[in-house]
């Protein structure tokens, strides 16, 4: 189940309520059954400015005059990549981005092939698969443990001059976007969705 499905069956029960509209001043509330807060958010614009905030964080973003224009996706579909950009401030528990451990390892033993295929002899090549693996490779899970492992890895074949260094590590680091983040890009965009089909906006505009 991919991050907008975790977000659909999230909300599946919300209700709107338009707490305020006067032109792109705008003040929507979404709530389990109207009422429960568990999941709820807030979605407030501001000329030049969109807030939301709730029980799954608080992102604050700055593009357009109209921010529902720069956020409005009727396929549904959201761009993290270019949003993220205009963020002014972010979730203090989640963030925009994170280490992604899994990233991190297949970036190593990449570049650990790509020496491999420069025909040194193989046992050069086991001892130095091994000692990437428990120098390196055995610290992936935090980014402050992974990258110190990667910068200092020197591998030699003679114990004497380094044969194999993990060149340019921080190329390595692996990140991707929290959870948090992906959730209220797919909740602003679907609480647009909402207020465009109520009639509400119908009898404002």
């Amino acid at each position: 189940m991919d991050i907008k499905d975790y977000f659909l069956r999230d909300v599946a029960s919300h209700t709107m309520e338009v707490v305020r509209v006067d032109g792109v001043h705008r003040h929507l509330r979404f709530r389990r059954g109207g009422e429960s807060y568990i999941n709820g958010f807030d979605v407030i614009t501001w000329p030049g400015t969109l807030c939301i905030q709730g029980d799954c964080g608080t992102y604050v973003f700055s593009r357009l005059t109209d921010m529902f224009q720069f956020f409005r996706s009727p396929d549904g579909r959201i761009n993290p990549s270019y949003w993220q950009e205009k963020v002014e401030a972010q979730d203090r528990t989640g963030g925009i981005k994170e280490w992604d451990e899994r990233s991190f390892r297949q970036n190593v033993v990449q570049r650990f092939r790509d020496w491999w295929r420069e025909s040194y002899e193989f046992g050069a090549r086991r001892k130095c698969w091994q000692e990437l693996r428990t120098q390196v490779l055995e610290c992936s899970e935090s980014e402050y443990e992974a990258m110190p492992a990667a910068y200092a890895f020197e591998f030699s074949d003679d114990g004497i001059s380094p044969t194999f260094r993990l060149e340019d590590a921080y190329e390595l680091a692996g990140e991707r976007y929290t959870r948090r983040f992906l959730w209220n890009c797919h909740a602003i965009v679907w609480a647009i969705q909402q207020f465009d089909a109520s009639n509400y906006s119908n009898e404002a505009a």
